[in-house]
């Protein structure tokens, strides 16, 4: 059983592109907790940071980031060398 967290946050504390980030790109992620986002205080990593600061500044697009994650390795058992 995993371990109870206290709930900072509700989804409607969520913006709607944070949430679209969240499940294009932090749910894919290795280190992400399910609902880490409602009792994380911080949730966000530099990776989701570059990346949100991206699609702000019309530099990528969620569907270019989706097409993206159909060619990255995601296995985390791969050699880092």
């Amino acid at each position: 059983m995993g371990k109870k967290h206290k709930i900072l946050r509700t989804e409607e504390d969520i913006s709607p592109l944070n949430r679209e980030l969240i499940n294009t790109v932090c749910h894919k992620c290795n280190f992400y907790a399910e609902d880490q986002e409602y009792w994380e205080k911080e949730y966000e990593c530099g990776a989701y940071k570059l990346v949100r600061q991206m699609v702000e500044e019309d530099l990528i697009t969620i569907e270019q980031i989706e097409d993206i994650f159909t060619r990255v390795d995601l296995n985390p058992e791969r050699d880092l060398r």
